[in-house]
């Protein structure tokens, strides 16, 4: 008998560097490990990944090569903003009609398609090679699209967020199945299709562990915050954790920050000439093992929100480290954290005095929660 085949559609995919690269991967290589085929449709892929069918994206490649020749210039808003207004749902719904085409025109023929969103244009992909292949598809969600959505142009009700809940209830109908990240994701999922009979699962975030940690110089502690700052109308600001970490020199005057991701060219100006500018290392975008290897290195984590109600994908990774987790921002995603134990940025210096590097570690409990979640002794 043949293995179960599955093909993964992803507009994110290493060894490009975005949050909503991780999750595919991980799940392609762990149903690899357990036996199953798994292709993957994407417009990058690793070196040697089988079974990849590339779909095209012009504009994302060009900004890749730009990236590696160190060309730092980005689109200018002004055609980012008219193609969110022009193309729906999103903006990568041209590069859906190619992933389509490069999957129809393959000669592989998968069980299940999986897509997963954002961008939420992903799903129109698996609606169309269900009706032309014939295959079941399975719909994941790991952000909200309506009730709190990342785009700015659903932001405020209006026709746009009308019509575009009308196309999330027809695509959650017609899947096989539904997979969201979170209680929450799913019940927003259910109100949005509420007479789709598809099993609807949630698979919560995951990680493996980490690679071997990175050595920092310097006495420390090492303060590490993993992944960008921007996220839509629900921006971050890094002033708020650059406040935070002054806080936290005056109990630790040899305390470091470090980031890790993406910034904007005003983010970076306003670290660079905050007062303790001498103290925060820019890693800038690094490959998943990279940033992990950070993540196992560092004293303390933090996690910052504000105001959203999703917890991101990195809580995952961190729980699978053995530093504190130091929460900074307000919203309803803190009410998400209470059988984590955390900490907020602002008593700090009393979270790390907590001996990160024992048995004794007061994550331990959640760490050993989070194996047993999925699956694994603790230990």
């Amino acid at each position: 008998m043949s293995p179960p085949f599955l093909l993964i559609v992803t507009r994110h995919y290493p060894p490009e560097i975005s949050g909503g690269a991780r999750r595919p991967f991980l799940l392609a290589k762990g149903l690899r490990e357990r036996g199953w085929r798994v292709a993957i449709a994407s417009p990058f892929a690793p070196e040697g990944e089988p079974d990849w069918i590339r779909t095209p994206h012009p504009a994302a490649e060009r900004g890749r090569a730009a990236a590696e020749a160190g060309d730092p210039r980005q689109e200018p808003g002004w055609k980012s903003w008219t193609r969110r207004i022009v193309r729906w749902p999103d903006n990568e719904i041209g590069w859906a009609g190619e992933a389509v085409q490069a999957v129809i025109a393959s000669a592989l023929r998968p069980d299940w398609v999986l897509t997963t969103s954002p961008p939420e244009s992903a799903h129109a992909v698996g609606e169309r090679l269900k009706r032309a292949l014939g295959v079941r598809w399975a719909l994941e969600m790991r952000d909200s699209w309506i009730e709190e959505p990342l785009r700015p142009e659903l932001a405020a009700p209006g026709l746009r967020r009308k019509v575009e809940q009308g196309i999330a209830a027809r695509w959650l109908a017609a899947a096989d199945a539904r997979i969201a990240v979170s209680d929450a994701l799913a019940a927003e999922m259910q109100r949005l299709a509420p007479e789709a009979a598809s099993p609807l699962s949630v698979i919560g975030h995951f990680a493996d562990p980490p690679p071997a940690p990175f050595r920092f110089d310097g006495e420390g502690p090492h303060l590490l915050h993993s992944g960008s700052f921007t996220l839509s109308h629900a921006d971050r600001k890094v002033g708020a954790l650059l406040a935070a970490f002054g806080a936290l020199r005056s109990a630790y005057p040899t305390a470091h920050l470090h980031l890790a991701g993406r910034l904007t060219a005003m983010e970076r100006a306003e670290i660079l000439i905050s007062p303790n500018a001498e103290s925060i290392t820019l890693h800038g975008e690094l490959p998943y093992t990279e940033a992990r290897a950070l993540q196992a290195g560092a004293d303390a984590l933090i996690l910052y929100q504000q105001g959203i109600d999703a917890l991101p994908g990195k809580l995952a990774e961190y729980l699978e480290c053995t530093a504190p987790i130091l929460t900074l921002g307000e919203g309803p995603w803190k009410s998400r954290l209470t059988s984590i134990p955390h900490w907020p940025m602002e008593a700090a210096a009393i979270a790390l005095t907590v001996p990160a590097r024992t048995p004794e570690n007061l994550l331990s409990a959640a760490l050993d929660k989070y194996e047993a979640r999925l699956g694994r002794a603790p230990g």
